[in-house]
């Protein structure tokens, strides 16, 4: 059986940094083993392509002993081409025309799609997001060619991968997912809330974390964090990942529609254009590459056979003149996958699947006569040439192969299969014409499971079918008390560090409390002396805070704790860590900040709360706060006699009228 599972510096807009829940929900998960992940020539891929010398003839050969790999590689080449040359006929032509980070992040993806095609997680549509992720590869490919956000071939990949977060949560928790889907099935927003409720973590964040894992470039896994909430994001309008980020938006559109019925295309298409134009895109080029990228989303269903429930025609409207480029096709290199023999495909998850594979209808038809009453999917095939490919796609947890001799041919293809990830663990009953002992016993040590004579008596047969789907079903009851352990972990892990952020968190505020305070300023008080770079903090108290409790009540005055958080935040640094660690008290941690710098943030937290005041129950309550200022200097002994001298700051601060800021130097 098959082994199921189990760019620039990060501008977080929420309290990730400050918190780092995200970052410890990624390594918990990581270190389940349940996070999905490349497998087979697609590690082997990965590995080469993060040396620094790796040559073309060497990833070459990597790729050479995934036949399917080969052909979406040789697909994605021309692709990117667009018709403006000669078709791309080799694997060394590929990946000089791809470059090796979008090689690295197709073997990523495609590798993905072969071990999730389908899954556990009964609300995801597995079918759907691999549909979608494709026209998300193609919609980056065709929309970057007008922002020149990234390289083509960089824009494809990113594209493929965008949402992978969501694949790995229906993978890591799918009975829990489920539920979140059920629930939020359009809202974005709500949904990432609820994700990040249920698992300390949403799916853009998990995504970004597991590209960056992958050795893909941070700029695109800041843009993969960002994708479902673009309004977040604080890009800066113009810059590459703003403009990267508006691609993505874009890109959304073209994904949406070719999973759209033909009246919603319409509608789609409109929005594309006008979402076009403000990107500067003539209304005509946006048609014109709807219609190209349709057409070539359309041979990609057929080469992965996906088989989206929508219609694969482009809607009737008036498509501009076509120009050279627009107007060329892409040769079909590889038609092996579209031309495989399916008698039957009646594929059920929770039954064991077994591929059929021979030559001559009539045996596999004495074959699969036999496996209907054991309670198994069949899948068969009179493609004994394209075996392997077609093995290593559809991933059965047993195949049983025809041949006539076992020939170098036949051992070839079963040391093949062994070699990879999926067939390590697939079932391998082999039949073959020659009775002789010799035949058997090279077969067998080439690495089948068993091997019996062609000619052989059904009940002997069905006796040997039998026993492998028994050996089979033992397999995949061991891998699922596999998995519901690493369930029961990756939860308890989650728990245990939603507990201890509850330990360390102001409930009222979100901020961190004084217990966390004091000991992040220990360690960035020891990350100061090794490297010599400045620490001052902030002591900030709430003034008339008693007076607003007594007048309104403790719900006004939690109101303004709440207010005036909220204004620190937008004041400060977005590295400034800022705790709440009394009932009118605030603590800021500023690494790497001179008391110029530290003062000159402190007026800016001064003046924004002086400048929003409290609107509580109708009646606007000004609001000011007294600060107290402080570095860390040789004569400030430790982190609490910093401490103390921002106190003193801050009273000083009060004692002179509040609404102040005050910096004490000597301790």
């Amino acid at each position: 059986m098959r082994n199921r599972p189990d760019m620039e510096a990060m501008e977080p807009v929420d309290k990730l940094i400050e918190t780092g829940r995200g970052k410890s929900a990624f390594e918990l998960l990581h270190a389940s083993g349940r996070l999905p992940s490349p497998r087979g020539a697609a590690t082997r891929v990965i590995q080469l392509t993060r040396q620094d010398e790796v040559s073309i003839p060497e990833l070459a050969r990597a790729i050479s002993g995934d036949p399917a790999f080969v052909g979406r590689v040789l697909k994605a080449a021309n692709g990117l081409l667009n018709g403006v040359r000669r078709p791309v006929l080799s694997v060394a032509e590929a990946l000089m025309v791809l470059g090796v980070p979008a090689v690295r992040a197709l073997a990523t993806g495609f590798a993905l799609l072969s071990d999730h095609r389908k899954g556990r997680c009964q609300a995801f549509d597995y079918e759907q997001y691999w549909g979608s992720s494709v026209a998300l590869a193609l919609g980056m490919q065709a929309v970057v060619a007008h922002t020149r956000a990234a390289a083509s071939d960089e824009a494809f990949s990113l594209g493929l991968l965008i949402r992978v977060g969501e694949l790995a949560l229906a993978t890591v928790y799918p009975d829990q997912y489920a539920g979140l889907l059920e629930q939020h099935p359009t809202d974005s927003a709500v949904l990432l809330a609820a994700e990040k409720d249920a698992f300390a973590i949403h799916h853009g964040e998990l995504g970004a974390e597991m590209l960056e894992h992958w050795g893909v470039p941070p700029i695109f896994s800041q843009v993969v964090r960002h994708a479902d909430c673009p309004s977040l994001a604080g890009f800066e309008h113009g810059s590459r990942r703003g403009r990267l980020l508006e691609s993505v938006t874009l890109a959304r559109l073209f994904a949406d529609f070719c999973l759209a019925d033909d009246t919603r295309r319409i509608e789609l298409l409109e929005l594309m254009q006008r979402r076009g134009e403000a990107l500067g895109i003539l209304r005509e080029e946006m048609l014109a590459d709807a219609s190209r990228m349709f057409g070539l989303w359309v041979e990609w269903m057929e080469l992965l056979e996906l088989e989206p429930r929508v219609s694969r025609s482009f809607p009737d409207v008036s498509l501009p003149e076509p120009t050279a480029v627009a107007a060329a096709s892409v040769h079909p290199l590889s038609q092996s996958d579209r031309g495989r023999e399916r008698l039957a495909r009646a594929v059920a998850p929770d039954k064991p699947l077994v591929l059929v594979v021979d030559r001559e209808s009539r045996r596999r038809r004495q074959v699969v006569e036999l496996l209907q009453a054991e309670d198994c999917s069949v899948v068969e095939s009179g493609d004994v040439g394209d075996a392997l490919a077609f093995a290593l796609e559809l991933q059965p947890h047993m195949m049983v192969l025809g041949c006539a001799d076992a020939g170098s041919e036949v051992l070839d293809l079963v040391a093949s299969l062994r070699r990879t990830s999926a067939g390590r663990v697939m079932h391998l009953l082999l039949r073959v014409v020659e009775r002789g002992d010799e035949a058997l016993v090279s077969l067998l040590e080439a690495g089948g499971d068993d091997a019996v004579p062609m000619d052989a008596a059904s009940r002997l047969l069905q006796a040997r079918l039998r026993a492998g789907l028994r050996e089979v079903r033992l397999q995949r009851e061991l891998e699922h008390d596999r998995q519901e352990l690493h369930g029961f972990a990756a939860q308890l892990a989650i728990t245990n560090r939603r507990l201890q952020d509850m330990a360390l968190t102001d409930p009222l505020t979100g901020f961190r409390n004084r217990r966390y305070a004091m000991d992040r300023l220990e360690q960035e008080r020891a990350v100061a002396d090794r490297s010599g770079r400045p620490l001052s903090c902030l002591a900030v108290d709430v003034d008339y805070l008693k007076e607003i409790n007594d007048r309104f009540g403790h719900d006004a005055g939690d109101a303004a704790l709440t207010h005036v958080a909220h204004t620190l935040r937008k004041a400060l640094r977005v590295h400034d860590v800022i705790c709440r660690i009394g009932g009118d008290e605030f603590l800021v941690i500023c690494p790497g900040a001179d008391l110029d710098a530290v003062l000159a943030g402190a007026e800016r937290a001064r003046r924004g709360v002086r400048e929003a005041p409290l609107d509580f129950a109708g009646v606007i309550t000004p609001l000011s706060v007294s600060i107290g200022a402080a570095e860390m200097r040789p004569d400030v002994p430790d982190s609490a006699a910093l401490i103390k001298l921002a106190d003193q700051g801050a009273y000083v601060s009060k004692q002179s009228g509040r609404n102040a800021i005050h910096a004490v130097q000597r301790a």
